[in-house]
């Protein structure tokens, strides 16, 4: 999640087809969620909306984690 937004960060500083190694270690790392996610939005949409629907896609799974973790008690009840 902080990768993605990391990369929507760094994309408005480089050239989407940049040879900088940070700027690929972002790409490589991101490219599988953001094909995920490219594949339920419109091909319209920017690349970094679609980076960002990431970030929000990815907050929501972490949270519905959460809750399914405290559901099942694999968390200690506070005191």
């Amino acid at each position: 999640m902080y990768t993605l937004l990391g990369r929507a960060l760094l994309g408005l500083i480089v050239q989407p087809d940049s040879s900088n190694y940070i700027w690929r270690f972002f790409c490589r790392l991101t490219d599988p969620v953001v094909a995920v996610v490219a594949l339920v939005t419109p091909r319209a949409t920017a690349p970094v909306v679609i980076w960002l629907f990431g970030v929000v896609w990815l907050f929501w799974l972490r949270v519905g984690l959460l809750y399914l973790l405290l559901f099942l008690g694999a968390f200690p009840r506070a005191a």
